[in-house]
C-alpha cells in the first residue's frame, strides 16, 4: 500500500522524520520497526542524492511486518539531510526481500531527468506513485 502527501512543510530532518514514524504508527507499523529506523540510520544515512531520503528499519526488525507501506512524501522546499538537499522522502515499512525491487525503480526513476525533475516540480499523487515501480508498470 502505499500513501502519498504533497506539498508538505519542514524545518528539519528531524521534524520530517517524526512526521514519518507519526504516518508510520498511524498505519499500524510495530513500534519495534519505528524504533530499528533510529539504529538503521546510524549505519548510513537515508539521503542517498538526488534529493532522495529512504527511511527504513534495519534487515531484522522488516520480519515483524505483517504488512507493506510505502509513504511518500513531497517537500516544497527542500531540506537539509546529513549535509545533502532532500524533497522526496520515500518512507519503507516492507519486508526486506521486497525492498531490493523498490530501490532499484527509484533509483532508475531519479536518473531519468524529465520524469524526475516533472515529478519534484509538478508533484501529483500518480507521479509519486509511480517513482516506486517499474516504468512499464507507471499508472
Amino acid at each position: 500500500m502505499e500513501k502519498i502527501f504533497l506539498n508538505c512543510n519542514f524545518k528539519n530532518k528531524k521534524e520530517a522524520l517524526e512526521k514519518v514514524f507519526d504516518i508510520f504508527r498511524e498505519y499500524n507499523v510495530p513500534e519495534d520497526y519505528i524504533k530499528s529506523i533510529h539504529k538503521r540510520e546510524k549505519m548510513s544515512s537515508f539521503s542517498i542524492g538526488y534529493s532522495i531520503a529512504i527511511p527504513h528499519g534495519t534487515y531484522e526488525a522488516s520480519m515483524l511486518l505483517h504488512d507493506s507501506l510505502i509513504i511518500i512524501l513531497h517537500i516544497n522546499s527542500p531540506i537539509k539531510w546529513d549535509g545533502e538537499s532532500v524533497q522526496i522522502i520515500v518512507g519503507l515499512a516492507i519486508r526486506e526481500d521486497k525492498q531490493i525491487d523498490i530501490l532499484q525503480n527509484i533509483a532508475i526513476n531519479a536518473m531519468n531527468e524529465n520524469f524526475f525533475n516533472d515529478m519534484l516540480n509538478n508533484p501529483t499523487k500518480e507521479k509519486l506513485v509511480n517513482f516506486t515501480k517499474e516504468e512499464e508498470k507507471w499508472i
